[in-house]
């Protein structure tokens, strides 16, 4: 979706027009060229093939898995993450990724593994997404602070 709204933004741009203005949201279209747009595209498929293949990795740290099966282990990421993505009855996917997981993940280590590695990877999840976070907000912080003492360095 990410890249989908890098290499076509007046899609997005021409949806979130009209939210904005419902929302009382001010909001600045952004114009990118086609090479920086073909790069921001490219770096979420770069991400996601990174966080597909680290949750192989994760799996096979705990289950006994030959490298052989990091393939079918990122599908089952990718696969479940998109169906929790688009489940929008449920906030982030809460539920429905874990259990889309949990079904993929059983031919190859059963129920009960399948259903505990589920909910280890939420958490997996939330804690690399937490650890993303973390410079963005001390750029905020550093940057509000010089915002407010134009004269610190």
């Amino acid at each position: 979706l990410c890249a989908v709204a890098a290499i076509w933004p007046h899609i997005v741009l021409r949806l979130m027009g009209p939210m904005a203005r419902a929302l009382g949201i001010e909001w600045e279209r952004w114009r990118l060229d086609v090479l920086r747009r073909v790069a921001i595209a490219f770096q979420c498929f770069l991400g996601w093939i990174l966080l597909a293949v680290g949750f192989g990795c994760f799996v096979m740290a705990v289950m006994p898995l030959g490298t052989e099966h990091l393939l079918t282990l990122s599908r089952v990421f990718v696969a479940s993450y998109l169906v929790g993505y688009l489940a929008l009855v449920a906030p982030g996917g809460l539920g429905v990724r874990e259990g889309v997981m949990a079904v993929l993940l059983q031919p190859l280590i059963g129920w009960g593994p399948a259903t505990a590695l589920a909910l280890l990877s939420r958490a997996w999840v939330t804690v690399s997404e937490l650890i993303a976070i973390l410079p963005a907000l001390v750029w905020a912080r550093r940057d509000r602070a010089r915002t407010a003492d134009p004269d610190a360095t």
